[in-house]
């Protein structure tokens, strides 16, 4: 017990605290309460149940993230709106500090998002303008909410009305104290002024830049580029990376709505609406206020807008306002994962988990989600995110990457030196790095289909010099008649094939020759599958076939939509897959070799880190921009030959035997693979996979029987 509330179960665990489902005895009413406990800072004592800095070194910093975790309890606990979440009581207990929040039934926004549900304009307003309502409220009182994402918007279960959940003024203080990671920022929805380590240049406009890309990620079905990424095309006067609403939802919402959420998602602050009421207005198509240019459109977006004036400090007029500044601050990608330690010892009760916990319980409500720290944690202890269990057959690898950092920690740098050079960059370490000397990073193209039909070159991926054969060509393209399969032609050549840098079966780095041959455009598709299921040439997938459910259930509508790429596929059902379509006669169809497939998604041979450049997220779906599910085929970019996922989305088999050595006698003449052997090799990895195993050169073996719900297959035909 803690004062009247009964702990009963944790509902989540983040990088600032720990958030349990709690009865309030005296009121008889569940509560959820959230328990202020900041990760690498604090660590509970197990006798006595304290908190307490891990060190006299962390204790100034501990005492600033308490007192601003108060200072928004007693501030939230001021406003009584329907769509915020309400704060009922807040109090020092125990060495912390807890606040009492209403508990409510109901689902994230996020979780409609992962599910594919599309929603439409009237829906999006009925969620958008009661938030805009709420905000409005405490934007007057001089408070912002600072962490505005999907999976922070809660739908109650009893009317779908929203609520705004977890507030991030803590995490800002603590940023502003140590300038370190400790100030955690969700890409894509965090907007540029947010990566400064001083809170002076944020105002309403801040919660307006993260409502429009929540907004935008509903309208386009995808997560806005990073804002330090559309900032940096701007100083360097190259188009913004992110598409316009307007551009890629034309003609599914009004125009007025769609030109609000690019209005909202400006990168400059003076360019987005300066408070809720105008964008609501907006939003409706009620805005009658006068528009003035942009100081730079969003790619495919008109200019003419207007700004109003700020409540708050007047916001900057220029990146460099923003920009020339030497307390910039490193900030935690989406993925990355904090020890927060044990829980509190609840009661003893049944603790059966809900699948999605309700308003004021956010798992991810401090940040991205979290695991248990090494220590022996209390019982019971907060329920670990699921491990993905592999079928018994399904071999591991055998050699290991080091570990980035201690911890296994992952963490962006935000590099920004101005001066005579300008922006000089932000990298990533595990794959979204600057091209290297002479070549320029892919991902210049306004729209995905833009990029389908540019001619090679175009993306400027690389410099004519170092182009293989086959990215002279124009792009050609073979559509096969029965499944509506697409085909390019690829030119044959010669190119240096595996790594230095990767795992032992990758080197030595070797020269192949292959030639010529047509590339399936995208990874088979469930519908192209299913044909060949109905018409007796294939196996059912392993779900559709009723086996190892668990592994397929998270991918829910996934396996079923058409244009999602198939999954639960051996490589002997790949085969028959390929003798199928040549049975229909229109050509011989068949898994590529490896080094066909290599030279390929180097886009004929090139120096490319990933199949279609060096910045992972323009061209591949992986762990960190997944959400843990399968994409339809061809919505990230090409590389330079038109192909497209040969980076993530699913697995692809080829023909060959795998054997870790056999790089080093590889014939150079249209290599096939060891004559035999045990595994079969398997490319590009899939959505569950990091960075370092979508790679161009990565190569991984599986038993030709095995199944699972990120294995499935891209096929050649001969010329």
């Amino acid at each position: 017990m803690l004062l009247q509330y009964k702990i009963e179960k944790v509902l989540g665990q983040g990088g600032f605290g720990i958030t349990y489902l709690a009865t309030d005895t005296r009121l008889k009413m569940p509560v959820a309460l959230k328990e202020y406990f900041p990760a690498g800072v604090a660590v509970r004592d197990l006798a006595s149940g304290q908190l307490r800095p891990k060190s006299p070194n962390e204790e100034a910093q501990f005492k600033t993230g308490l007192e601003a975790f108060l200072e928004e309890g007693r501030t939230l606990a001021r406003f009584r709106h329907p769509n915020i979440v309400q704060v009922l009581n807040f109090f020092e207990e125990m060495g912390t500090a807890f606040m009492v929040m209403s508990y409510e039934d109901g689902k994230c926004l996020g979780d409609l998002f992962k599910a594919r549900q599309q929603l439409t304009e009237e829906k999006l307003l009925e969620i958008v303008l009661p938030l805009l309502d709420g905000l409005h409220v405490l934007h007057e009182e001089g408070f912002i909410h600072r962490d505005i994402k999907p999976d922070n918007i809660y739908l109650r279960k009893k009317d779908d009305s929203p609520v705004l959940l977890d507030f991030g003024a803590t995490r800002q203080t603590m940023g502003e104290q140590t300038k370190t990671v400790t100030a955690m920022l969700t890409p894509g929805y965090a907007p540029f002024e947010q990566y400064h380590s001083s809170s002076k240049r944020q105002g309403p406009w801040t919660d307006i830049y993260a409502l429009g890309a929540v907004l935008y990620r509903a309208v386009s079905g995808r997560l806005p580029d990073h804002s330090t990424d559309r900032g940096s095309a701007i100083l360097q006067s190259e188009p913004d990376p992110t598409p316009s609403a307007l551009s890629v939802a034309g003609g599914y919402y009004s125009d007025h709505f769609l030109n609000a959420v690019d209005k909202a998602m400006q990168v400059l602050e003076k360019d987005r609406p300066q408070n809720t009421m105008e964008l609501k207005e907006r939003l409706t198509g009620r805005f009658d206020g006068v528009d003035e240019p942009l100081t730079r459109p969003m790619m495919g977006q008109p200019p003419g807008f207007a700004a109003g004036g700020p409540d708050f400090q007047e916001p900057a007029s220029t990146l460099m306002d923003i920009a020339d500044h030497d307390d910039y601050m490193p900030v935690l990608d989406e993925a990355t994962t904090f020890p927060t330690g044990p829980a509190l010892e609840l009661e003893p009760e049944d603790e059966e988990e809900e699948e999605t916990p309700p308003a004021g319980s956010d798992p991810a409500s401090d940040g991205p989600g979290s695991e248990a720290q090494p220590e022996a944690p209390l019982s019971p202890e907060p329920a670990p995110a699921p491990d993905r269990v592999a079928p018994e057959n399904l071999e591991e690898e055998e050699e290991e990457y080091e570990k980035e950092s201690s911890g296994g920690l992952m963490i962006p740098v935000l590099a920004i030196l101005l001066g005579a050079g300008g922006w000089f960059g932000y990298q990533h370490f595990m794959g979204e790095e600057s091209a290297p000397a002479g070549q320029t990073a892919p991902g210049q193209f306004a729209t995905p289909e833009q990029a389908r039909h540019m001619p090679p070159g175009a993306s400027g991926m690389m410099p004519a010099s170092q182009r293989g054969p086959a990215r002279d060509l124009p792009i050609e393209e073979w559509i096969e008649p029965v499944t509506g399969m697409v085909f390019i032609k690829v030119g044959g050549g010669c190119f240096q094939m595996g790594s230095d840098d990767g795992k032992k079966d990758e080197q030595p780095i070797h020269e192949a020759c292959v030639g010529d041959l047509w590339v399936g455009k995208h990874e088979v598709t469930n519908a192209q599958y299913n044909q060949c299921v109905t018409a007796g040439g294939c196996a059912p997938t392993e779900w559709q076939a009723g086996g190892n459910l668990e592994h397929y259930n998270q991918l829910g509508k996934a396996l079923s939509v058409a244009d999602h790429p198939v999954v639960g596929v051996s490589w002997n059902n790949a085969n028959e897959m390929a003798a199928w379509l040549s049975s229909q006669g229109n050509g011989h169809y068949r898994l590529a070799t490896e080094a066909e497939w290599e030279y390929s998604c180097r886009s004929g041979g090139g120096d490319e880190k990933f199949c279609g450049g060096f910045l992972v997220g323009k061209v591949a779906w992986h762990s960190n921009n997944s959400e843990e599910e399968t994409h339809p085929v061809g919505l990230l970019e090409a590389n330079a030959l038109g192909l497209h996922d040969m980076s993530g989305n699913v697995w692809e088999w080829v023909s060959d035997w795998h054997n870790n050595d056999y790089y080093q006698v590889s014939p150079i003449n249209n290599p096939q693979g060891p004559p035999e052997g045990t595994h079969r090799v398997r490319r590009g990895g899939g959505w569950y996979d990091p960075p370092r195993d979508v790679r161009s050169a990565g190569r991984y073996r599986s038993d030709a029987s095995i199944r699972f719900n990120d294995l499935g297959m891209r096929l050649v035909k001969n010329p």
